[in-house]
């Protein structure tokens, strides 16, 4: 998948909302994160893309997942290189319609919630 489309079908499952809202927060999405890194293979997929706020390391949800890779890894934020691929991963998202939710991503931008999860 390119760029331009994994951009554009995670915009469209935020709807331009952060969805890791983490106590550094600042609301509005203005970043991709990748869960798994694309230096450890990560690629440019809606599954393996979180649209955030912040920039880089240092601010917002973006600087808190990088800042606190411990938590990040334990709600589906990042994916240990390795480990798998990040469509197998359960991921902790804020969205609209279903607050903060354990959900599985896909490359088609669309989610579906983990049964059983809190």
């Amino acid at each position: 998948m390119n760029v331009t489309l994994a951009r554009k079908l995670v915009r469209e499952r935020s709807a331009g909302l952060c969805e890791v809202k983490s106590p550094w927060c600042e609301g509005r999405a203005t970043n991709w994160s990748h869960r798994l890194a694309q230096g450890q293979g990560g690629l440019w997929a809606p599954s393996n893309g979180l649209d955030v706020c912040g920039m880089g390391n240092a601010t917002g949800c973006h600087g808190y997942l990088h800042q606190h890779p411990t938590r990040a890894e334990a709600e589906g934020w990042l994916v240990p290189p390795g480990q798998t691929d990040p469509i197998d991963v359960p991921t902790r998202i804020h969205t609209i319609t279903l607050g903060h939710a354990l959900v599985f991503l896909d490359d088609d931008g669309c989610l579906s919630t983990v049964r059983g999860a809190a």
